[in-house]
């Protein structure tokens, strides 16, 4: 199985008040689920490089590729994305799926913070614990968010304790 480990980092687009923003971006005509510019992936550092991240093009919700997350036994890989810091509410959809165990977990959340001096967590809300909800087909789910009053930025994170495996696609904030 070929595995591209991918790591990013710069800043979302803003989502217009008529359109969702997908915040996944588009590379080139042959994928069209890349991650996002700001994505941001963290394996803690005792077991880091033990989490796959990679395009799949088996089965995308829509298009041609979708984000695929895999885990070892025994570990966890977090993926962020940034949402529009301008904004302090806010909607996010997204399409999931998975080869989940009853060994393993996944956690969306929304995490609040600042920048200030660096990265400063205020506070992280699960927005959806998916143990017993996410399948093998393609299910959409929407979430409301709300960031922190005291942060000033705030990212949608997908935490999977493995073993197992996600899939992501189709990941947009709606305004």
């Amino acid at each position: 199985m070929n595995k591209i480990i991918i790591a990013a980092s710069v800043l979302m687009a803003y989502a217009s008040a008529t359109h969702a923003a997908n915040l996944f971006v588009m590379p080139d005509g042959s994928m069209d689920s890349m991650p996002t510019k700001g994505m941001q992936i963290y394996e803690p550092p005792a077991t880091k490089g033990n989490a796959a991240i990679a395009i799949s093009t088996d089965n995308p919700a829509h298009g041609t590729g979708a984000l695929k997350v895999e885990c070892e036994s025994g570990i966890y890989v977090s993926i962020s994305f940034p949402m529009n810091n301008a904004i302090k509410t806010g909607r996010a959809s997204v399409y999931l799926r998975g080869a989940i165990s009853n060994a393993e977990t996944v956690t969306v959340g929304l995490q609040s913070f600042t920048m200030d001096g660096g990265f400063k967590s205020v506070d992280f809300v699960p927005v959806m614990d998916a143990k017993n909800r996410i399948g093998t087909d393609w299910q959409k789910f929407t979430f409301d968010l709300e960031r922190d009053s005291r942060a000033t930025h705030w990212q949608l994170s997908f935490i999977l304790k493995g073993p197992g495996i996600l899939w992501i696609d189709q990941l947009e904030e709606i305004k």
